[in-house]
């Protein structure tokens, strides 16, 4: 569509330094653009030759973005991708400010959705309230798209971030609260996992995707996850008995959540096939067991891990810092045959990995391997600079059969 006149004179007046007005920006940018047409630019290139240009012809990059080269003639994926780089290349004042006295005008639908694409290229938890501003100001079609993007954007940089999606997500509307549920889900930040636990507690219409994207970050959080994080999961496993069932399963058994294991085991028998085949999933991922759907194994086990944590788990966790070789050692490899709380074990365990016997330090990194806690990680990490070759080399090797 053809950008109308008065919005053509607004971006020509809005430029930092009131230079962008001068004649042949446009075609300047233009011009750029058709000669990456030939296939012989990439991306970056692209966004430097534009970067080049300088800060003044920041609206008609935005205009362009928003409004595309031509009337009937969209911006390719690269034209895009070169816009935003050399957008990002001006820096977050020049370009903050910009938006922002856009945002203070009547934007088009096509202009919000390119400030929510710059975003995402650029913000961060400071440009939040710019993305709301942009994203509440009407309705269009793919807003949901970008403004999760955005919010991916800007979490992925800057997790401080979640504080303002909780702040809005829970009197948002739906189309907006999920967009924020799926945008936190693909940040890859476990910071987030918090706020989408609160609000399956006061957003029940949001449950299902709530509890796919509490799974996701669940799998990359550290281990162990802090009990009271997942409340708010349990509490749907145990108290529904709809649909949603499967999905808190699946959320809690990417948890590696013990507190569930009870729960999980009544499931087995669950007259839904899609249940129980969640909950017997789930209890092989928190456990790295196979039992497959025999419950009354799991049961079993269940039970001797209960009565081993309360009678003997405090003197092991004694022992297993014994300065006796001997003691330390068989510390350890009572440790690693107990599964329901293995990130827990495992963070008792990584003392051994300082011990000042070489041999315990070792047999310390092949326990904890066995044992299969991702807790164990940052601790074996800092063991590769172990002054022992055969200590480092079993360091190594537990770290790639735990991050594998």
């Amino acid at each position: 569509m053809l950008v109308p006149a008065l919005l053509l004179a607004v971006l020509l007046q809005s430029s930092p330094g009131g230079t962008a007005g001068r004649a042949g920006d446009s075609e300047a940018v233009l011009a750029i653009l058709r000669r990456a047409d030939d296939g012989r630019t990439d991306a970056a290139a692209l966004g430097a030759e534009l970067a080049r240009l300088g800060p003044a012809s920041l609206p008609r990059m935005f205009s362009i973005l928003a409004f595309g080269p031509a009337p009937d003639a969209p911006l390719s994926t690269m034209q895009q991708e070169g816009l935003l780089e050399a957008l990002a290349a001006f820096g977050r004042p020049p370009v903050r400010a910009f938006l922002e006295r856009r945002l203070n005008g009547k934007l088009a639908a096509e202009e919000r959705l390119a400030l929510l694409d710059v975003t995402a290229r650029m913000g961060t938890s400071e440009d939040m309230p710019l993305v709301r501003r942009a994203a509440e100001a009407g309705s269009t079609a793919g807003l949901e798209d970008s403004l999760q993007a955005a919010v991916a954007g800007i979490l992925g940089r800057d997790p401080r971030g979640v504080v303002f999606v909780s702040f809005w997500a829970p009197n948002a509307t739906l189309e907006v609260a999920t967009a924020l549920v799926l945008g936190c889900g693909k940040s890859g930040q476990p910071e987030a996992l918090p706020t989408l636990a609160d609000l399956l507690d006061g957003r029940s219409e949001l449950a299902p995707v709530l509890l796919q994207e509490i799974g996701i970050l669940a799998t990359i959080a550290p281990k162990p996850i802090a009990a009271d994080v997942l409340d708010p999961v349990r509490r749907i496993l145990e108290e529904n008995e709809g649909p949603l069932l499967r999905e808190a399963a699946i959320a809690l058994g990417r948890a590696q959540d013990p507190a569930a294991a009870g729960r999980l085991i009544e499931l087995l028998g669950h007259e839904d096939r899609g249940v129980r085949s969640a909950a017997e999933w789930a209890l092989e991922a928190l456990s790295s067991l196979r039992f497959g759907s025999n419950a009354e194994r799991w049961s079993a086990w269940l039970r001797g891990e209960t009565q081993w944590l309360r009678e003997d788990a405090a003197r092991m966790r004694r022992e297993i810092q014994s300065p006796t070789p001997e003691v330390a050692l068989r510390a350890l490899s009572e440790m690693c045959r107990h599964r329901l709380r293995r990130h827990e074990l495992a963070l008792v365990g990584t003392p051994a990995l300082a011990h000042h016997d070489p041999l315990v330090r070792r047999l310390a990194c092949l326990a904890l391997a066995q044992l299969g806690s991702t807790a164990a990680v940052p601790a074996l990490r800092m063991t590769l600079a172990d002054g022992d070759a055969e200590v480092v080399d079993a360091a190594r090797r537990a770290l790639a059969t735990l991050e594998g």
